[in-house]
């Protein structure tokens, strides 16, 4: 209880000096650590909407179930409607890739909802949340910047509606992501995960690919194929 209204005042300012601090910390040490995984490969500007609503319906068929008891985000049973069927085997591949990353760090990315105050405050329907999801972990991989979107683009409303509740709790989600890092003294939130999970990964990344080329049906030579592969 505050004694007067320039203590409340105070403590106001106080709070929202520190939420922009944290929220400092979380892009400055977030940045530091792409600088060291980004040599080669290209700024992440988003996706097309398309892929967020596939990633979402992707998502909402693996996510982690948990008990009642533990559930912090409640989803709903109905897929998002996709206006397109997406035949382009890229996109496809994007929103898997999308969908998977959000369910290795689905823990983390709901802790952040609940500490930035987005969850329960928000009025967004539940079968929205596993769109939540995958566009926040995609916000926090941009390092919470805008997403550039292409003037030929198709927009979906339930996107748009999304990613205006992310911007606007954009300072605060990052500070909710400093204070999950400080905890857990991790550079990024990679370094969050468990050991065991950075470790299946780390083995992942270095198991040799092989394939099987028929030689009867290549019309180049072989070095040439070898080369294109």
């Amino acid at each position: 209880m505050f004694n007067s209204a320039s203590e409340q005042e105070f403590f106001e300012e106080k709070t929202a000096e520190e939420i922009s601090q944290l929220a400092s910390l979380a892009l400055s040490g977030d940045t530091v650590a792409s600088e060291r995984n980004s040599v080669g490969l290209r700024e992440k500007t988003g996706y097309p909407d398309s892929v967020y609503i596939m990633a979402a319906n992707i998502f909402q068929g693996i996510r982690s179930e948990k008990s009642p008891e533990k559930v912090l985000i409640k989803y709903g049973s109905e897929p998002l409607r996709s206006f397109t069927e997406s035949e382009d085997e890229f996109l496809q591949r994007l929103s898997y890739e999308l969908a998977f990353s959000a369910l290795k760090y689905q823990d983390i990315l709901e802790t952040m909802l609940i500490d930035s105050c987005i969850f329960p405050s928000t009025t967004i329907p539940d079968h929205l949340n596993s769109l939540i999801i995958v566009m926040l972990y995609d916000f926090q991989d941009r390092k919470f910047q805008a997403r550039l979107l292409s003037d030929n683009e198709e927009f979906i409303a339930e996107v748009l509606e999304v990613e205006n509740l992310l911007n606007s709790y954009k300072t605060k989600l990052a500070a909710a992501l400093a204070r999950c890092r400080i905890k857990h003294d991790a550079l990024s939130i990679y370094h969050i995960l468990p050991e065991t999970v950075r470790n299946q990964e780390l083995r992942a990344s270095t198991l040799p690919l092989y394939a099987w080329i028929n030689t009867c049906k290549i019309r180049t030579n072989l070095e040439v194929s070898l080369s294109i592969l």
